[in-house]
């Protein structure tokens, strides 16, 4: 129960926004995957990498050799509060060992001198009373910090954020969950 393997070919999801997850959704094609989960108590490791089918925009063909590495650190600071961090790396013509070793995905890609398609983000759920939750994920695909920190702010900046609230009645049989959740890229 504190640690396990996974492996599989299927549909995929990452985070709190099963269905409509901006990291990974599970409407993408089905991929071969493989993760390993340590989760000894109030926190929770996760390293999963995905062999993606690349495809044209029609969708024509798929093209192999390309693959994404996931990892997130989750911590249940309160009994009300959880928090993640995680990051994600697409890339392709070749497989990386580099990225399997749990640091900083930006170490790897910094030291290989490839410039691999890098996101991180961080997560939060609240959940002050049975039944509700409110779950908000941030992630930056791209930006300048320099520029940022030059007051420059016309840099680029691409991410996304998604927050919402599902209610979940508890010892109610007629409504099951009411779902409400905003999604910006």
């Amino acid at each position: 129960p504190k640690f396990y393997i996974q492996g599989g070919i299927s549909h995929n999801s990452f985070g709190d926004f099963y269905g409509r997850s901006v990291v990974l959704s599970p409407d993408a094609q089905h991929t071969a995957n493989f993760s390993v989960v340590v989760n000894p108590g109030r926190w929770s490791y996760t390293h999963s990498l995905f062999a993606l089918g690349a495809s044209t925009n029609a969708g024509e063909s798929v093209y192999p050799n390309k693959f994404m590495m996931l990892h997130s650190l989750d911590g249940q600071l309160f009994d009300w509060l959880s928090a993640s961090f995680y990051e994600a790396v697409v890339y392709g013509d070749r497989f990386d060992p580099s990225y399997f070793v749990p640091m900083p995905f930006m170490i790897p890609q910094g030291i290989t001198g490839f410039d691999d398609n890098l996101i991180m983000g961080v997560a939060f759920t609240v959940k002050p009373f049975a039944g509700f939750a409110w779950s908000t994920d941030i992630f930056l695909d791209d930006i300048s910090l320099n520029d940022l920190f030059k007051l420059k702010f016309d840099t680029k900046i691409r991410g996304a954020f998604q927050t919402g609230v599902k209610y979940a009645p508890v010892n109610m049989s007629v409504l099951n969950m009411v779902q409400l959740d905003y999604t910006l890229i």
